[in-house]
């Protein structure tokens, strides 16, 4: 009986841990993309905002942005973001000057 108890327990074991193996497997095929977007807060600040999203068009990587909250620059207060004006892949760069301009002022 011992050996029975001790059989199913490892049985167990192994089943949760081949469970939890299969599921990690599942989520590492989900792929990311990493977006750097030129974004208005409510008042006026211009900043970029860092985006990692499964999303693959701008354009809703961009309207998924609109109303989210954002922290000032050196500061802790946060903005809700009122406008998008362009979003690109991380290592791209933007095509208008003035989002140039505000990613290189932008801290990393």
């Amino acid at each position: 009986m011992k050996n029975n108890l001790g059989f199913i327990f490892l049985w167990g074991v192994f089943s949760l841990g081949n469970a939890n193996a299969e599921n990690s497997r599942n989520r590492l095929h989900v792929a990311t993309i990493d977006y750097k977007c030129h974004v208005e807060l409510i008042g006026g600040i211009q900043t970029i905002d860092f985006v990692n999203t499964k999303k693959q068009r701008l354009d809703e990587v961009a309207q998924s942005l609109v109303g989210k909250k954002k922290r000032k620059p050196f500061s802790r207060e946060e903005l809700a973001i009122y406008k998008v004006f362009e979003c690109v892949k991380l290592k791209d760069k933007f095509t208008q000057a003035q989002s140039n301009v505000v990613d290189k002022k932008t801290p990393r």
